[in-house]
């Protein structure tokens, strides 16, 4: 069996997600994988394959090089000569131009749909490369099981969608610092969005900061501030907007005491696959497959109104919303080690349902 993994992502989760996956998986199956050429050589395990195309930095030079036969060309051969199966394994524009090729190659095809409810926001070309990539693709990945439940009401056959979720992603930990310990910092990191919900994170730490004025909140990401961090940061609040290099992020979950996710909405967050492999517990509303992680949901509105330790150095964030004052949510220190390696056996049947032969 040869895999050919796909995912043409710059930086970011995306990139992230098909590391560990082509790192698992070329310890078990023959895999090469095509990524795009700013991502390091040195991400990829060596004695696995990377195939190179050059993607474009921005929209218009997206555009151009889409246009190049020399970029379908090296696609073409490494998916003609590596490939019995062919993964793409991120959102990206020219995803459907990959899946018929693919298809055109006669090469089974596997799609993993990170968000199957797209954020509000998100670009029209993301939004129609994902509908059309998953009805072309013979198999679909999703990595919660509020992500199949959405796909299966949205008309796609229950034996088309598996849920396999992703393991930590324990490649940040390359980039750790000896000596670097936590402090008193709750993190909240990702790109600004109106749905993370960071209006409501930064309001509750805002009405308890004098309480707790030793500790200090940490927002870090690209994207455009909220209307309400414009005009000011209020005290104990570090904003660091901007893309946050992985090195970076390394140190940030190093430092921190846990991580938050405050989102009104979502289906998944790589956020906490990182903070996992830092073994920092992650607090988080129960919205979609958030809310499948762990233990007293709450509503999406929170407000944080206390912190503490118990005798099981457990951190314990007590958020409440109006009318949930009562609701504890105890983050518990999560394992380090990472289950990826499992991922490639709940693959197989997955293969199997595409249509590849196992060898």
């Amino acid at each position: 069996m040869k895999v050919v993994l796909v995912s043409l992502a710059r930086r970011g989760g995306m990139v992230h997600f098909v590391v560990e996956l082509a790192n698992a998986m070329g310890r078990l199956v023959s895999t090469s994988v095509v990524m795009s050429d700013v991502v390091p050589d040195t991400y990829v395990d060596a004695g696995i394959p990377k195939h190179n195309l050059r993607t474009g930095d921005d929209a218009l030079h997206s555009a151009v090089r889409a246009l190049s036969p020399v970029t379908w060309f090296r696609l073409w051969r490494a998916l003609a000569t590596e490939a019995d199966l062919v993964h793409v394994t991120g959102a990206h524009a020219w995803n459907p131009a990959v899946a018929v090729l693919a298809k055109m190659l006669g090469k089974p095809l596997v799609y993993t749909v990170h968000d199957p409810l797209e954020h509000p926001g998100a670009p029209l070309s993301i939004r129609l490369s994902n509908w059309l990539t998953s009805r072309l693709a013979d198999t679909v990945v999703v990595l919660t099981e509020d992500g199949r439940r959405r796909l299966l009401e949205n008309g796609y056959s229950p034996r088309k969608v598996q849920t396999i979720p992703h393991g930590a992603y324990a490649f940040f930990r390359r980039w750790m610092r000896h000596g670097v310990r936590a402090r008193k910092t709750i993190l909240c990191f990702g790109r600004f969005e109106p749905y993370k919900g960071m209006q409501h994170l930064v309001a509750a730490f805002t009405r308890i900061q004098q309480s707790i004025p030793d500790w200090n909140l940490v927002l870090a990401g690209e994207g455009e501030l909220p209307p309400f961090l414009r005009v000011g940061t209020p005290p104990g609040i570090e904003i660091r907007n901007e893309y946050v290099p992985d090195a970076d992020v390394a140190l940030m979950m190093q430092r921190a005491q846990f991580v938050v996710i405050p989102y009104t909405e979502a289906t998944q967050s790589g956020v906490i696959a990182i903070a996992y492999a830092f073994g920092r517990p992650v607090i988080a509303t129960s919205v979609g497959g958030l809310g499948l992680r762990r233990n007293n949901p709450v509503n999406a509105e929170i407000s944080i109104c206390g912190l503490a330790k118990n005798e099981n150095s457990e951190a314990v964030v007590i958020m409440a919303t109006p009318h949930h004052s009562d609701q504890v949510v105890i983050g518990r220190k999560p394992k380090v080690n990472s289950p990826w390696a499992l991922t490639v056996p709940r693959m197989s049947p997955c293969w199997i349902i595409s249509g590849a032969r196992m060898a």
